[in-house]
């Protein structure tokens, strides 16, 4: 018996969209609009973390760091937002299929 993610989450998704509460524009555009989010709020603060440590700033907490210093926090910000693109790319083969 072959099990896949596909056959524990699509029945979950049909029944969602048969009862009302994931419109079709939800189902079909959900997890791309969750990728770009991952890319302009983790990628975007991360990009501009990397610049601030590479002008020389990367001794600054700024409010949205955690308390740690841009250039502490910006490769744990890129490596998490790299992660998450990888598995959203499984995820995304998932939603592709439908």
């Amino acid at each position: 018996m072959h099990v896949s993610t596909r056959n524990i989450w699509t029945p979950l998704f049909k029944s969602a969209q048969e009862s009302g509460l994931a419109p079709e524009f939800l189902i079909h555009w959900g997890h791309a609009g969750a990728m770009a989010t991952v890319l302009l709020a983790m990628g975007g603060y991360g990009t501009f973390l990397g610049w601030s440590t590479r002008l020389g700033n990367g001794s600054t907490v700024y409010p949205l760091s955690l308390g740690q210093t841009a250039a502490a926090l910006h490769p744990q910000l890129m490596g998490l937002a790299l992660f998450l693109f990888f598995l959203g790319g499984q995820g995304g083969t998932e939603f592709r299929k439908h």
